[in-house]
């Protein structure tokens, strides 16, 4: 650390200041008559008072700075990732992960020599950890793109040396490990555990089936079993429903490494929630039987809606809502351009409507019967909308456009919305969402209506509504006010590898339009089904005698399982209604019986938690990746019993070093209070003396 000082002035204005100071004194005390007759030593300790004073006041007033120079040295940082999914440690007496962990635990010592070492743990979610008593290899998953994405934000801005990955190399969620590990800029070296042998296995690798059929139908079921180093064996697949065997068929291995899929049908004869479960019976010196059963669940139902998509012309944004909802069965969905459709529109449950009512189209019939029949509709507005005729039919949002011209508009999240909730991952697949185009103008909430989601232009959130909701007396409605909405479900799919989160959006929306007005005093809504690694949620509503929202009961729900085993949770409320999350519930059905305590109103209900084996699909550590993941980096690849040496290799690095910082501050002596309290003092003293010694 070093120490100067500056000023604004050139060095000679201190001398002239100290002179100025001696000379001032000297007229005060040495020119002074009435002082002739005093003592010599007084006028002395006088004058260096009155000169100590005025040389410090000049001084000030000349702009003077400390300035200190200090040097900081930044160590690299070192991000450890380890996986923390269930594949570490379901092979049969093997567990590598624990001495593995303790040797990392036990180098983080000599690797801070070098490095700010920071260890994290990655599956389903990604978060960072003190000690190794925080990894329980539970996690369902393993995503490598989420945990490559969050060690390139916490090594944003810092010094980052390397990230080193201990993983088996098995990736099941996300985007491809090795392109999301060249994004991150960083070298990644990686420490591949468990066995890359392949051992004799039997897996159900993939269940494809819908998780709703229509009562009465039979729906399809593709199942892909594998057998590994089992060639010649036989065995046997099941689908059981309630112990009773609903499907058997022989399975065997034509090689070492076999696969093979079967395509059945079921029939869906019972409403409700149908649990079966697909089972391959296991041969001897199996590596695990955890991947030998795979549970689903499905929802029959009796209900059927018919769901109208219209449009004023061929465009993307149309495919995206019917691909969305061709996966519930309980949707019947016809899609026509208005030239086309000659049918009553009175037939429909649901009309949604893409760029109507349009400039190019007159559809004034088409209105008047969806008004006067009160029939929920969903807009989706383009460049085709008549803006004009959309605010005379429209009962959610009114829209003035300024000139011809086109915002592009992100999603914003409205954490206020009262109407309905996402979980399961939306809410994450909304955040820096493609934009959507929405014309340029002012735009008003009518009545009953909720802003879902706001937009947000150029990094700025407005208050104009991207996505509006409605919940009039009469029919509902929906206005999603701009086009380019397909996009959404392509960004979904880059993001997560499947289109489930789009979906869901699409599909809560049309539930919410499709559900008629409520006006039941106690309301409860619910999945049916939920995935074990996902919290159970409900929300609640309590309505009074003039159906406004009461905020002041309470709600309690008890919930049994199958074996009986009953327990009782409490809603938390939020102000526009009641929720609850659980955490943690095994699989299995369950039964559940909500109640308020304003007139002790009661709703009951089933719903299922299915349970997840996707990490014993494949318990076979995949080098390959590793390696790929390494060289595409700059990184280098090693195994457990390599750990002194991949410590080594990091200390050794020299193309990874510490930054060197000069940090300066500059301080103004004005800023220093103790010399004003130093001046303040020698003027006191020198003029207690003065009035002690009688010269005042």
């Amino acid at each position: 650390m070093t120490t100067t000082i500056v000023s604004d002035y050139a060095w000679y204005f201190p001398v002239l200041c100290f002179f100025l100071a001696a000379l001032l004194t000297g007229l005060s005390y040495y020119k002074n008559k009435k002082l002739a007759e005093f003592q010599p030593y007084k006028i002395y300790i006088l004058s260096a008072l009155r000169f100590s004073a005025l040389f410090l006041s000049m001084i000030l007033l000349l702009n003077i700075f400390v300035k200190t120079d200090t040097k900081r040295i930044e160590k690299p940082v070192l991000a450890i990732a380890v996986d923390n999914s269930e594949s570490i440690v379901l092979r049969k007496g093997q567990n590598p992960s624990d001495k593995v962990l303790e040797e990392l635990f036990a180098a983080k010592e000599k690797l801070s020599e070098k490095y700010n070492v920071r260890f994290f743990k990655f599956g389903e979610s990604f978060s960072q950890v003190s000690d190794n008593t925080a990894f329980d290899f539970k996690d369902k998953y393993t995503d490598f793109s989420d945990m490559f994405e969050a060690v390139k934000s916490v090594l944003y801005n810092t010094n980052s040396g390397a990230v080193l990955t201990v993983s088996d190399g098995v990736c099941n969620k996300g985007e491809n490990p090795v392109y999301s590990a060249a994004e991150t800029n960083q070298k990644v070296y990686t420490l591949t555990i468990g066995d890359t042998t392949s051992y004799k296995d039997l897996s159900i690798s993939k269940v494809l089936y819908n998780e709703s059929a229509f009562l009465g139908n039979e729906f399809p079921v593709e199942i892909t079993l594998n057998a590994k180093m089992l060639k010649g064996k036989s065995t046997v697949c099941q689908v059981l429903r309630n112990g009773k065997t609903e499907f058997q068929e022989t399975f065997t291995a034509k090689s070492d490494n076999y696969s093979k899929e079967i395509s059945l049908s079921l029939k869906a004869d019972k409403k409700g929630l149908q649990k079966y479960t697909i089972l391959l019976k296991p041969v001897e010196e199996e590596i695990t039987e955890l991947n030998n059963s795979k549970e689903i669940v499905v929802e029959v139902i009796d209900d059927k809606y018919k769901i109208l998509l219209l449009s004023a012309n061929a465009h993307p944004d149309v495919a995206a809502f019917r691909n969305a909802l061709s996966k519930n069965l309980s949707y019947d969905t016809e899609v026509f351009t208005v030239e086309n459709f000659t049918k009553k529109v009175s037939g429909y449950d649901l009309v949604v409507l893409f760029g109507l009512p349009s400039t190019r189209v007159n559809s004034e019939e088409l209105f008047q019967e969806i008004t006067s029949r009160n029939i929920p509709t969903l807009y989706v507005l383009g460049s085709s909308t008549d803006y004009q005729k959309f605010n005379k039919i429209n009962k959610c949002i009114e829209i003035t456009p300024k000139g011809n011209n086109y915002d592009d508009a992100v999603f914003g999240e409205n954490p206020k919305f009262p109407l309905f909730s996402f979980e399961n991952g939306v809410d994450e697949m909304l955040r820096n969402t493609p934009p959507l185009s929405c014309v340029f103008g002012d735009y008003k909430l009518l009545a009953a209506s909720h802003t879902f989601g706001y937009q947000i232009i150029k990094g700025v959130t407005t208050q104009k509504p991207l996505i509006a909701v409605s919940e009039p007396q009469k029919a509902k409605s929906a206005v999603i006010v701009g086009q380019g909405i397909w996009r959404w479900r392509m960004d979904c799919y880059r993001k997560f590898l499947n289109h489930e989160k789009f979906d869901l959006l699409i599909g809560r929306l049309v539930q919410f339009l499709l559900k008629k007005s409520d006006k039941e005093m106690f309301t409860v809504a619910y999945k049916k089904i939920f995935n074990e690694n996902e919290p159970v949620y409900f929300n609640a509503k309590v309505l009074d005698e003039m159906f406004q929202p009461v905020s002041d009961s309470q709600v309690t729900i008890e919930i049994s399982d199958d074996n009986g085993e009953k327990k009782d949770y409490k809603f938390e409320n939020t102000g526009s209604g009641y929720y609850l999350r659980i955490d943690n519930l095994l699989p299995g059905n369950y039964s559940f019986k909500a109640q308020s305590s304003r007139k002790n109103a009661v709703k009951t209900g089933v719903f299922s938690v299915k349970e997840i084996k996707t990490e014993a699909e494949n318990l076979t550590a995949n080098f390959s990746v590793m390696q790929q993941i390494a060289d595409k980096t700059g990184g280098k690849s090693f195994f457990p019993n390599q750990i002194s040496e991949l410590v080594q290799d990091l200390l050794e690095n020299n193309a990874i070093k510490p930054t060197v910082y000069n940090d300066t501050v500059s301080t103004p002596l004005m800023g220093w209070k103790v010399l004003f309290f130093i001046i303040l003092i020698l003027l006191t003293i020198e003029w207690f003396l003065r009035k002690f010694w009688g010269t005042v």
